[in-house]
């Protein structure tokens, strides 16, 4: 393609992309870095792009897990990997927080105000949204405990 032909290109490529902007230094700078980018040099008066900064890398000694490792590293190992999968994905608690809610009702109910005030005081709360997830089945098994409690 001829020099003008490409330059054509490029001016009407740019006016496809900006003419949204309506600015027409905005399209001639747009056409500029087509037609660098058509040519593949930088057009008359246009300052030469600095060379990019060298990468650096590291090495890094890839090894494969457990080769020639003793058997009792080997375990080690294994036992580590299985604690932190663990430690990952903890349990979710067997007691959920609408059952701790349903023994405060219950509590409530049975005109126990005031031990419904001092079990949540216990754990640190004072409100059942304020009881730690890790406390909830000691919490209801201590509700239900002073629910079976009557005392005359």
């Amino acid at each position: 393609m001829s020099n003008e032909a490409l330059r054509a290109v490029a001016l009407s490529e740019a006016v496809k992309t900006v003419a949204q902007s309506g600015s027409a230094s905005a399209v001639l700078t747009c056409a500029k870095t087509y037609l660098e980018f058509l040519t593949g040099a930088p057009s008359v008066g246009a300052e030469a792009p600095k060379p990019a900064p060298k990468a650096t890398t590291k090495a890094v000694k890839l090894t494969p897990p457990f080769e020639d490792q003793p058997e009792a590293e080997k375990a080690e190992k294994a036992e580590k990997a299985e604690k932190a999968e663990k430690a990952e994905k903890p349990e979710k608690p067997t007691v959920s927080k609408e059952q701790v809610g349903k023994v405060v009702s219950n509590l409530l109910a049975a005109n126990k105000r005031p031990q419904a005030v001092a079990l949540l005081k216990k754990f640190g709360a004072t409100s059942v949204s304020k009881v730690s997830e890790s406390d909830y089945a000691a919490f209801v098994s201590e509700g239900n405990a002073e629910l079976d409690d009557i005392s005359f």
